[in-house]
C-alpha cells in the first residue's frame, strides 16, 4: 500500500523540522518540511481508505471527533481575526495533522508491535544519533550532517533545541512505558534490543537539549511512575538511569563546555531566577505571556485569532499552549481545548476492558502524559507532529487491547461450549 510507505517516511522524517524555505521568504514553504510532503502524499493516496475505514473504527476514535470540534472552535471566529490569512493557515495545519493521525491509526491499527513501535524506536535512534554525532563533530572538527545554529546547541534535524527537547519528551513518553510495562515481554528479542538502545540515546539527547520544560515533564513522568510502581526492581532501574545522567552532567563541562554553558545558562535564567522571585521587566517569558493576557483582555471571546498574535501583540508566538489558547482564541478556543484535553485524558480510563499487556502500557504511560501537560505550559503542542503520533499510538493500543481481550473471551467461551457439548 502506497500510503503505508509514505506514512513510514513521514514518521522517519518527523524530526527534520527545518522548512523548505526560510521564515519570511514564502508563507507556505516556510511552514512545510520534508515530513509534511510525505504526510500530504499519504493523505492523497490514503484518503479512500480513511473515509472507508474511519466509520467502522469510530468506537475507538471519538477523540478525533473532539479534535475536529476543537478545530471548529479556533477556525469559525476567523472573521474576527486580526490576521485571517494566518488563522486560515494555522487551521489548515491543524486539520492536516488530525487527518494524518487518523490515517496512522487506520493504517497501523493491526501492526502496533510489528511495525509502528519499532518504527518510532528507529526514528528516535536516528534523530538522537545524528544530534549526538553533530555535537561531537563540532568539537573535534569533523563535518556535520546538519548545520549548527548556535554554539553548544544540540540540534540533529530540528530548527532549534527547544523543538528537539519537546519532540524527545513525547518520544520518551511513548518508549519508556514500553520498557517498564508488561508489553516489553511481548516484544520480539530484536525489538527489545532496539528499544533499549533508542531509549538510552533519546534520554541522553533530551538531557543535552537544554529544554527546561522537557526536563520538568520527564522528571514528573519518572517520579510519578516510580510512585505508582513502588517495587525494588523499578527503584534499581531508575536509580541506575539517574546515576548515568548525573555522570554525564558532571563530566559535560570537560567534554562539551559550550553545551554545558548553554544548559547552565538556561537553568539560571529559567529556573533559579524564577524560584528566587526575580521576574525582571525584560524577561522574555514574562513579556510573552503578559502580552497574551493583554490580547485576551482586549478580545476575551475570540482572542487575536489563531496565529494572529505575532505582528499584533508580539514578535514571537506565545510560548505556552494554555496562554496561546487564551490570547489567540479567547474563551471559544479555550473551551474547545479544555474539551479536547478532557477527551484525551479520558482515553486512559479504558484499560479495564483491555488485554493485560496493553492496559499495563497505558497505566505506565499516564504519569508521563501528566508530565507532558505540565511541560506544554511552555510549548504549543497542538501543532507538533509527535503529539498526533502519540495520540495514534494510544488509540491503537486501546484498539488492540480491547479486540484481543474480546477474542480471548470468545475463545474461552467456545472451549467451554465444546466441553459442555
Amino acid at each position: 500500500m502506497v500510503s503505508r510507505w509514505l506514512l513510514i517516511l513521514f514518521i522517519l522524517c518527523s524530526f527534520v523540522t527545518r522548512t523548505l524555505a526560510e521564515t519570511g521568504e514564502n508563507p507556505i514553504l516556510s511552514r512545510l518540511t520534508l515530513s509534511d510532503l510525505f504526510g500530504g502524499l499519504a493523505l492523497l493516496t490514503g484518503l479512500p481508505l480513511l473515509l472507508r475505514s474511519f466509520q467502522a473504527s469510530q468506537r475507538y476514535s471519538n477523540i478525533y471527533k473532539v479534535s475536529l470540534f476543537f478545530l471548529l472552535c479556533v477556525f469559525l471566529p476567523i472573521m474576527f481575526s486580526l490576521n485571517m490569512q494566518a488563522t486560515l493557515l494555522e487551521s489548515i495545519i491543524l486539520l492536516y495533522l488530525i487527518l494524518v493521525s487518523m490515517l496512522t491509526f487506520i493504517t497501523f491499527k493491526d501492526s502496533l508491535i510489528s511495525i509502528l513501535l519499532p518504527l518510532i524506536m528507529l526514528t528516535s535512534l536516528i534523530a538522537a544519533a545524528i544530534g549526538i554525532y553533530d555535537a561531537a563533530a563540532g568539537i573535534v572538527g569533523l563535518p556535520r550532517l546538519f548545520p549548527a545554529r548556535s554554539s553548544g546547541e544540540i540540534l540533529s534535524g530540528f530548527r532549534n533545541a527547544g523543538q528537539a527537547g519537546a519532540y524527545f519528551l513525547v518520544i520518551v513518553t511513548i518508549l519508556f512505558p514500553i520498557r517498564f510495562s508488561e508489553m516489553y515481554m511481548h516484544l520480539p528479542v530484536k525489538t527489545r534490543k532496539l528499544l533499549n538502545i533508542s531509549l538510552v540515546t533519546s534520554l541522553v539527547f533530551l538531557a543535552l537539549s537544554g529544554k527546561i520544560a522537557a526536563y520538568v515533564g520527564i522528571f514528573v513522568g519518572i517520579l510519578g511512575y516510580a510512585i505508582m510502581k513502588r517495587n525494588f526492581r523499578t527503584i534499581i532501574s531508575l536509580s541506575t538511569l539517574g546515576v548515568l545522567l548525573i555522570v554525564l552532567f558532571v563530566n559535560l563541562e570537560s567534554i562539551a563546555p559550550k553545551t554545558y554553558e548553554r544548559i547552565a545558562f538556561k537553568y539560571d535564567t529559567r529556573v533559579r531566577q524564577k524560584l528566587s522571585g526575580d521576574f525582571s521587566e525584560g524577561d522574555f517569558l514574562v513579556t510573552n505571556l503578559g502580552k497574551s493576557i493583554d490580547a485576551f483582555t482586549e478580545r476575551p471571546i475570540t482572542g487575536s485569532g489563531l496565529g494572529a498574535f505575532v505582528g499584533n501583540y508580539g514578535e514571537h508566538e506565545v510560548h505556552s499552549t494554555y496562554f496561546k489558547m487564551l490570547g489567540e482564541t479567547g474563551l471559544i478556543g479555550l473551551l474547545g481545548y479544555i474539551i479536547f484535553a478532557l477527551g484525551f485524558i479520558s482515553m486512559f480510563r479504558k484499560g479495564e476492558g483491555m488485554k493485560r499487556e496493553y492496559s499495563s502500557y497505558l497505566r505506565s504511560m499516564l504519569p508521563f502524559i501528566i508530565g507532558c501537560f505540565i511541560s506544554w505550559a511552555y510549548t504549543y503542542h497542538m501543532r507538533k507532529r509527535e503529539f498526533w503520533l502519540l495520540l495514534a499510538v494510544i488509540l491503537i493500543t486501546i484498539y488492540k487491547g480491547i479486540n484481543e481481550k474480546s477474542a480471548e473471551l470468545e475463545q474461552k467461551q467456545k472451549v467451554i461450549q465444546d466441553e459442555v457439548n
